[in-house]
């Protein structure tokens, strides 16, 4: 092992030494330095790129410096630019809310969906993407839904002006056909009728915003797409609202929400709805409803 790897190494354990000081993932440590290389995070574990003298140290300041920043709360996919989310990564920014795994099991089941629906009807699926932000559901869904053979139209409507440059961005990158709609959820698509809906609404109670509970890196991340009213509640209730209106009869909807909304959730999806349901994240939390338009 040269003399190169050997400092980089030891670069890398200081970086992981202060994160771990400061109760964060000491894998932060490992991506942020991966991404001053220009190499991913598992390439670091094998052949590394070799440096040395004023470039070592200048990559140890560099370093440093994302360290600090995301001990400060900054999240590491601000600092790097990109999230993973299913078969994609995305590029993502302040402005723009981080994908999370949990959405991922989100769009599995709105892909059940779409593989029951067109193999009950070979005819052309209109989908949603209601609060799209990165474009992580929409984009998935268009990937994954034409590897199953569906034909989709997707439309991805997100009212953020900062978000928007992250959603045109993401979908111009997988190249999937997907329209881009500026509007509010309450609002958007009047006159559109559509077979599913699908949507991760801001479901935090409002007050938590300024509470200790939450992690720091969640004051990076716009708040628009975090709170969902006093209770957490009014927004899902307004995007099922939406969906309602934006629903042929029959047609789906798949939510995301946070685990102790699921009851009242339900209740409120039968005034419009049948065949109510729900579903758990990998960690046995509930975390998505489902049901179709009567």
């Amino acid at each position: 092992m040269s003399e190169g790897t050997l400092s980089l190494r030891a670069i890398l354990a200081s970086a992981k030494s202060k994160l771990r000081e400061n109760q964060i993932n000491e894998v932060d440590g490992e991506l942020l330095l991966a991404h001053l290389l220009g190499i991913t995070r598992m390439q670091l574990h094998g052949t590394v790129p070799m440096v040395e003298g004023d470039a070592l140290n200048h990559l140890s300041d560099e370093l440093n410096e994302l360290i600090a920043e995301r001990i400060s709360g900054i999240p590491t996919q601000y600092l790097i630019g990109e999230a993973p989310f299913r078969h994609l990564v995305l590029d993502v920014g302040p402005g723009v809310l981080i994908p999370r795994p949990e959405t991922e099991g989100l769009v599995a089941l709105a892909l059940d969906r779409i593989a029951s629906k067109f193999k009950a009807s070979s005819e052309r699926l209109s989908v949603v993407d209601l609060g799209a932000g990165s474009g992580c559901i929409a984009i998935s869904l268009a990937q994954e839904g034409r590897d199953l053979g569906a034909a989709l139209s997707i439309i991805a409507v997100e009212p953020s002006s900062e978000a928007h440059p992250y959603l045109e961005r993401n979908i111009a990158k997988y190249e999937v056909d997907v329209r881009v709609v500026k509007e509010d959820a309450e609002v958007a698509l009047v006159g559109v009728k559509s077979d599913l809906v699908v949507a991760n609404p801001p479901y935090i109670p409002d007050h938590l915003a300024t509470s200790g509970d939450l992690p720091r890196e969640l004051k990076s991340e716009p708040s628009m797409a975090l709170y969902g009213g006093i209770d957490g509640m009014q927004v899902p209730k307004l995007f099922i609202d939406a969906a309602s209106r934006i629903l042929k009869s029959g047609g789906d909807l798949v939510m995301e929400h946070e685990e102790s909304q699921r009851a009242e959730l339900m209740e409120y999806l039968s005034h419009d709805f049948i065949h109510v349901g729900s579903g758990d994240d990998l960690n046995g939390k509930h975390r998505y409803i489902f049901a179709t338009r009567k």
